[in-house]
């Protein structure tokens, strides 16, 4: 399969920051989420509620922190 990059905007809230104004752990994965059903709908032309799956494992490898107010 070919790589697709898909650039899915998020409304960033202010919940999704910690005391230090670093981006919530969790959040990250939920980012991902969004993106992921963006990937699904608008590349591959997928109907996600006709598919039947799970995502048993997921991992992240944290490069550097996202500060509140980082684009």
């Amino acid at each position: 399969m070919s790589q697709y990059f898909v650039k899915t905007d998020i409304q960033v809230r202010f919940n999704d920051f910690d005391v230090l104004g670093h981006l919530n752990n969790a959040t990250y994965s939920t980012y991902i989420e969004l993106a992921r059903v963006h990937f699904f709908q608008e590349v591959l032309g997928m109907d996600l509620t006709q598919i039947t799956g799970v995502v048993s494992n997921f991992n992240i490898d944290f490069k550097r922190p996202i500060k509140y107010g980082t684009p």
